[in-house]
């Protein structure tokens, strides 16, 4: 019912329409983050069912990402309101994806979106080409009672598989399964709501080779080596099979208070995440015990956000300001010390306005800023990293066509990137600097240089009947550096520019 959307209408007085427009997306996002702060929301019955394909040519990049990724994609998303009551929500993804050109990496991360790789993982320098699959159910619940006590629940499965085709031929299997609980109080225009949930994560992986005689110290380009930590790279023979295990403990606590044209909230959210790392024991078997646990990475991050939205006749206006540090820590179990640490500490502010004149977007003006220092520090190999950022980042959209059976809406957004303070000390252990050389250094030359990115977006609305629309739509990205920072680490970066390509069909019913 939640995926195919089954004949649920409305009984309330519907004001927000999630896909009428780009600006009120977040409302179904904040509605998987928390469906006690979403259950005042007026929001509309909908469902939206598309198909799309996504290409991306990323020249000017990190290293441990490829430098081709084509998406092909089926997603499905929905929210029933019953009653005045109960809400209930979800969402089902599946993706196809194709990477080209993708070296020293053989774990299921990719720095496309991260400065760098989590500690623990296989990796050679020949570069290969990945098929991945991907699916994902989300969905979740919000019931109010009489007595104003409310409660709510958030689910959440992952399953994915990746697949290298030349050797070495890593394959990974992906399982994650969760869940988060909230219970709330409202009292008058006041609200209390307290969370809780785990989520647990299994990855299987190994590395084949149909050559065998490739894995072998004297071909370095496809010789499997294992890098914990970052810097720090090792001989591990469970290259042929091992196992991780995670488990994420989350708790939080938010208020929020609303009245007929205003809502504000602020909440604070805690997370505690365990990985253990599983590699063969004395019988060269791999098996989920403790006594086969190599490696523990974990990660402790607090989280605390504030928002505030203003629903006018014809203007609506909405504000966010959040904070988050992180800390991350891997444990080597077999020299029973820590070889690894990293923080981030992260400050974001959104804004946004929009005008509408009854269906139509007149225009909508979003604007924000993230301010980050991230700090890695490999403790035994030794690189000490770190950068401080600011992303300032604008987008306006506006219907530039309306009429009873079509609507166009047309997206620009420009954002751009510096690096404050930067700093890297690598001093090696070893003669072989490889890693440093083809890797550190570079992702460092691309991590301190400024960019700036674009973007257009297009849809096209086109009314069948009374409660459902077609749409058709189109995206543009470009990422270019715009900056020369590269140079004191690595001359020879390829700075040309990137281009994201996206377009696909939906139903909106």
């Amino acid at each position: 019912m939640l995926l195919m959307g089954c004949a649920v209408q409305a009984q309330l007085h519907d004001s927000i329409s999630v896909t009428k427009n780009t600006y009120y997306q977040n409302s179904y996002s904040e509605l998987e983050v928390n469906p006690l702060f979403s259950s005042g929301l007026k929001l509309n019955n909908f469902t939206q069912t598309q198909v799309d394909y996504q290409t991306k040519q990323l020249n000017f990049k990190r290293v441990q990402t490829a430098e081709k990724i084509n998406n092909y994609r089926f997603s499905s998303r929905g929210v029933y309101n019953y009653d005045s009551k109960t809400r209930v929500f979800g969402s089902f993804d599946f993706v196809k994806q194709e990477e080209e050109g993708l070296g020293f990496n053989f774990s299921s991360q990719r720095t496309e979106d991260q400065m760098v790789l989590a500690p623990n993982y296989f990796y050679a320098p020949k570069k290969g080409n990945w098929d991945n699959q991907y699916y994902n159910i989300k969905g979740g619940f919000a019931y109010t009672f009489d007595n104003n006590i409310s409660i709510g629940a958030v689910i959440n499965y992952k399953n994915g598989k990746n697949y290298r085709k030349i050797d070495p031929r890593p394959q990974i299997t992906q399982h994650k399964i969760g869940g988060v609980g909230f219970i709330g109080y409202k009292f008058r225009n006041h609200s209390l709501v307290l969370n809780g949930g785990l989520e647990r994560e299994r990855e299987t992986s190994d590395i084949t080779y149909v050559d065998k005689y490739q894995n072998a110290p004297v071909y370095e380009e496809t010789y499997t080596k294992f890098s914990t930590g970052y810097g720090r790279i090792l001989f591990n023979p469970s290259y042929t099979k091992y196992l991780q295990q995670g488990l994420d403990k989350k708790s939080g606590i938010g208020y929020q208070y609303q009245d007929k044209k205003q809502l504000f909230n602020v909440s604070y959210a805690y997370s505690h995440y365990l990985n253990d790392f599983y590699v063969k024991d004395g019988n060269s078997e791999v098996f989920f015990d403790s006594k086969n646990i190599a490696y523990k990475y974990r990660i402790l991050s607090h989280e605390v956000v504030g928002s505030y939205k203003y629903d006018g006749e014809q203007l609506d206006f909405k504000a966010d300001l959040g904070f988050k540090t992180s800390q991350t820590d891997n444990f080597s179990v077999i020299e029973n010390g820590q070889n690894y640490r990293g923080t981030t500490d992260q400050l974001t502010f959104n804004a946004g306005v929009i005008k509408n004149r009854g269906d139509k977007t007149l225009y909508a003006i979003e604007m924000g800023a993230v301010y980050s220092e991230n700090k890695f520090i490999d403790l035994l190999a030794y690189t000490n990293k770190s950068v401080n950022y600011l992303d300032v980042h604008a987008s306006v959209n506006a219907d530039v066509l309306h009429n009873a059976k079509n609507k166009i809406n047309i997206k620009l957004g420009l954002s751009n990137y510096v690096a404050l303070k930067e700093n890297l000390i690598f001093s090696s252990t070893t003669s072989n600097t490889t890693f440093a050389d083809r890797v550190i250094f570079q992702d460092h030359a691309f991590d301190v240089t400024t960019k700036m990115a674009a973007s257009a977006h297009v849809n096209y609305d086109v009314k069948l009947n009374k409660n459902k629309n077609l749409r058709l739509f189109a995206d543009y990205q470009t990422l270019m550096a715009t900056g020369h920072q590269y140079e004191t680490y690595y001359k020879d970066l390829n700075t040309k520019v990137n281009q994201n390509i996206n377009f696909g069909i939906a139903i909106i019913y």
